[in-house]
């Protein structure tokens, strides 16, 4: 039985000693013991006694840290005074509002960049493309030009090697011939396609069929055979 009335003891000391501790330190930090959370309400507010002509504080003009420390629960007598103001928070307040609001016309307006950029870049890719289906025609019909064109080098050097060859024969035809009827028929031709038959007969035989052509062929046909035969030497 006396153990129960020594911890009975024991608690009620220790809630005696933690409610004398907790009224100090409010005491101390300068909480009226009426505005005290809790056991406030044991404590009767002190009357204003005015002076003549002095007016009462209202109410109202608490202090705005004074209030919440009243209304912070059992810690509320613990806890520092705030280091704004409320005309600084109000402000503080302010100035993020306007920050978040500058940051998001920032935001909607880089997203409209975003989108003008994506619209050039599909338009620049859409205008790729193009370029593209372009230059694979370009190159369809380079490789079209560059066929006809051996098409075209080929027909001529197989017209070229068919009038050679029809020169050559001619040649022939008149080397078989008297120099003077070789003369006479190769007055025939126009002087250019004379002498370019006359370039293939052997040059002692060319050149006496050359002096049996007529006075009024001579010159011109002579001429004629001797840029040819310069050509030849230079091709050969």
């Amino acid at each position: 039985m006396s153990r129960f009335f020594e911890i009975c003891t024991l608690i009620i000391g220790g809630v005696s000693l933690f409610a004398a501790s907790f009224m100090g330190f409010a005491l101390m930090s300068g909480t009226p013991a009426h505005e005290i959370a809790l056991v406030g309400h044991w404590f009767p507010e002190p009357a204003f006694l005015a002076s003549p002509g002095e007016v009462p504080p209202l109410a109202a003009e608490k202090s705005d840290v004074r209030i919440v420390e009243a209304n912070l629960g059992v810690l509320g007598a613990f806890d520092l005074g705030s280091p704004y103001t409320r005309n600084e928070l109000r402000q503080l307040t302010s100035d993020l509002e306007a920050k978040r609001q500058d940051y998001e016309t920032r935001l909607a307006e880089l997203e409209v960049r975003e989108g003008e950029i994506a619209s050039l870049e599909a338009a620049l890719l859409e205008r790729l493309g193009s370029l593209e289906s372009m230059r694979k025609g370009l190159d369809v019909y380079a490789r079209d030009l560059d066929l006809r064109q051996a098409e075209v080098t080929r027909d001529e050097v197989a017209v070229d090697d068919r009038v050679q060859a029809e020169r050559q024969d001619l040649a022939r035809l008149l080397t078989d011939l008297d120099p003077r009827e070789a003369a006479r028929r190769l007055a025939g031709f126009e002087p250019g396609n004379g002498a370019a038959i006359l370039i293939h007969i052997e040059p002692d035989l060319a050149s006496e069929i050359l002096g049996e052509v007529s006075r009024t062929s001579w010159k011109a046909l002579a001429e004629a055979y001797a840029q040819a035969r310069a050509a030849q030497k230079t091709s050969g």
